[in-house]
């Protein structure tokens, strides 16, 4: 028993000696408060240390190019994770010393400072690295602590651009740009609108009806929204005439037209002793689709009877209902009688109301 007893005491600890073995071991980051900047900005960069790391003193050192990078004289460095922390800062390195009483576990900020971005021969930013000189727990054994680093590149604020290929209607462009820094990118430029430099006509105009064209791009061929062309209306020729005015029947005359051979016509009037035919106002122009049929003027014929000629007097009616001295009369009497009777029916009317008010 005692045996057993004395096995399981070692590989405890056994297990507490080699769990160590497996803990992460501590290590610095680096972050900046800006990674794309131009030649002036001021940048804060952070220097930080991982949690648990039970160490007891640190020194680390900061490199950057003080040929990219200027150091602030008036940043202050923050961070309080030892209690007391030295730094001493030189061209192009800050050098941190950190010292704590106990173990430090808790992880934070160590070191925080400025730097302005320089103008390097027309190159912007680089990298800032932070590695450790010399880590110690509370044992003052040494401590393997990690470093770290980050890079500050340029914003190509200062980019010339330059066109490799330009746009079409129907393909991008492309142009090509050169930072300072010695960075280069390439970006397409957005198509061109069509340009409609001429027409083509996919319904001719009529007479009658309008017509269709499209605009045609002069660079790819497309075509744009369709427009109409307004119809051209009929252009006739001068009137000719087909058929002679008479005493008896009417003339035609009739005109065509020159484009869709469109034909209208017109009727001359009858011929009348002294009145020529320019003196007659014409009637309305009728088309080719309407047929006019004309009916010839009969003129009676005048008969002879034992060799007597009679003599035809043209008298004139006067216009009414009626038109001989009989029809007059009868016209007055018919007046009179409808008078006399209104005057009667009205009398009768009058007495019945009389003889309403009295009742």
């Amino acid at each position: 028993m005692k045996k057993l007893l004395s096995c399981l005491f070692a590989i405890i600890i056994l297990a507490i000696s080699v769990i160590p073995c497996f803990a992460a071991s501590p290590s610095l980051s680096v972050s900046a408060s800006d990674y794309a900047v131009k030649a002036g900005d001021v940048i804060r960069v952070t220097v930080s240390l991982s949690g648990n790391s039970g160490l007891t003193a640190l020194t680390f050192v900061v490199s950057y190019n003080a040929n990219e990078f200027e150091y602030i004289n008036d940043s202050d460095a923050v961070g309080g994770i030892f209690q007391a922390e030295y730094v001493n800062a030189s061209n192009g390195s800050i050098v941190y010393d950190g010292i704590s009483e106990g173990a430090t576990s808790p992880g934070g900020t160590a070191l925080s400072f400025k730097l302005r971005v320089k103008n390097n021969g027309g190159k912007v930013g680089g990298k800032i690295s932070a590695s450790v000189n010399t880590a110690s727990d509370i044992n003052d054994a040494f401590v393997k602590v990690s470093g770290a680093s980050t890079s500050i590149s340029c914003d190509h604020s200062k980019m010339k651009w330059e066109e490799k290929f330009a746009p079409t209607c129907i393909e991008t462009g492309m142009m090509a740009g050169t930072c300072t820094c010695g960075y280069s990118s390439m970006k397409e430029i957005d198509k061109v609108a069509h340009t409609y430099t001429s027409s083509v006509i996919k319904k001719p105009a009529t007479c009658t009806e309008t017509g269709i064209k499209v605009g045609t791009c002069s660079v790819c061929g497309a075509e744009n929204a369709e427009s109409k062309i307004p119809a051209t209306g009929h252009q006739y020729t001068e009137w000719v005439v087909k058929q002679e005015a008479t005493a008896e029947t009417v003339g035609i005359k009739e005109r065509t037209c020159m484009n869709c051979g469109d034909v209208t016509t017109q009727t001359i009037p009858v011929l009348i002793e002294g009145i020529t035919p320019e003196d007659i106002t014409q009637p309305e122009e009728s088309s080719t689709e309407t047929t006019t049929e004309f009916e010839p003027i009969i003129t009676p014929e005048i008969t002879t009877e034992d060799n007597f000629e009679y003599e035809t007097e043209t008298t004139t009616v006067p216009s009414g209902i009626f038109t001989n001295a009989v029809g007059s009369d009868i016209a007055i009497i018919a007046v009179i009688a409808l008078a006399i009777l209104v005057v009667i029916v009205l009398v009768m009317y009058i007495v019945l109301i009389i003889r309403q008010k009295k009742k």
